[in-house]
């Protein structure tokens, strides 16, 4: 199984940066099979050096996929998807992280931070570009309430004062 989890990994990670939400139902059922191959198997994910280290690609493949999942550019994964993701979580690390995606769902406003050299933050999502960003909060219902976090950070500003009339001209509103 392990050396299938190589290609697994890397599908998973290039699906959820470049696909399209036509592939998330196919990640999902992926993910799925994953979860029932080892769930109550937990033990068995554990790295033991000099021995199972073929294990991590099992591993990096289930964490990429929950990601890819949670956090996917080309689809808004909202508050029952995330809670899903939850339940096929194997394992406490696994169960933490998407947790952890859910929480950042439940906080509202949508929070909305800059991440230095031209990347966004939007809830749980990374976008790598101002142009990505876009896309992402266009994915949101109209109306949306997002907070925009400010640090401080070199252009910080600029880019929320881009951001920012982007979004008030596509009818959500900004904090």
């Amino acid at each position: 199984m392990s050396s299938a989890c190589f290609p697994t990994r890397n599908a998973a990670e290039y699906l959820g940066r470049n696909g399209t939400a036509a592939v998330e139902s196919a990640l999902l059922t992926r993910f799925t099979a994953w979860h029932d191959r080892w769930a109550g198997h937990e033990s068995d994910l554990r790295v033991i050096p000099g021995q199972r280290e073929n294990v991590l690609f099992d591993i990096g493949a289930g964490q990429r996929m929950l990601q890819a999942l949670a956090c996917g550019q080309g689809w808004l994964t909202r508050e029952a998807q995330l809670r899903a993701l939850v339940t096929l979580a194997v394992g406490e690390t696994q169960v933490q992280q998407a947790r952890g995606y859910l929480q950042m769902w439940e906080i509202r406003p949508w929070m909305i931070r800059f991440a230095g050299k031209g990347q966004f933050e939007i809830t749980q999502y990374h976008a790598m570009s101002l142009d990505l960003a876009k896309a992402k909060l266009l994915q949101f219902p109209k109306g949306s309430e997002f907070q925009l976090s400010v640090t401080g950070q070199d252009g910080e500003a600029a880019a929320f004062r881009q951001l920012y009339a982007f979004a008030v001209g596509h009818d959500f509103v900004i904090r």
